[in-house]
């Protein structure tokens, strides 16, 4: 497992499926990021509240079957996680800090295309970490419902 998917995961470690929201603002590098991203997808209307974000943030982790991953000289690297059958993406920066989750729109730039100046990695996703991505999924559904 590469080292970005290993701080990824270890985010995700202390996530409580009963307390889903406050897990979920930890996982950004700060709560101001989480509030503004959940107005802007709100406004957009990709999203209808926090747990339905979620839901999807969870969900694009669980399905994705490649990542690209960005690596720069002189900023920070970008890891990115598509699942085209959602049309939903989720960008981790180098730290495992989410930087934002967002509904794939066809008149949007792709990843490749914003992070141009970058070098760009394909890569599969490891098995163990979509079964814990799916794993962490399950539980969250099975907690709402």
């Amino acid at each position: 497992m590469e080292k970005y998917e290993k701080l990824i995961l270890k985010r995700f470690e202390n996530f409580d499926s009963k307390n889903p929201i406050e897990s979920f603002k930890k996982l950004w590098r700060d709560e101001e990021k989480f509030i503004s991203h959940i107005y802007k997808r709100k406004g957009l209307g990709h999203i209808t509240d926090e747990y339905d974000y979620l839901e999807k943030t969870l969900k694009c982790l669980a399905n994705t079957k490649k990542i690209d991953i960005a690596i720069y000289q002189k900023s920070w690297n970008n890891i990115y996680y598509e699942a085209k059958t959602e049309s939903w993406a989720v960008i981790f920066n180098e730290s495992g800090e989410l930087m934002t989750s967002y509904k794939i729109e066809t008149n949007m730039p792709h990843f490749q295309e914003v992070h141009k100046n970058a070098n760009i990695f394909k890569k599969g996703v490891e098995n163990g970490l979509q079964r814990d991505f799916e794993k962490i999924y399950n539980t969250f559904k099975n907690n709402t419902k």
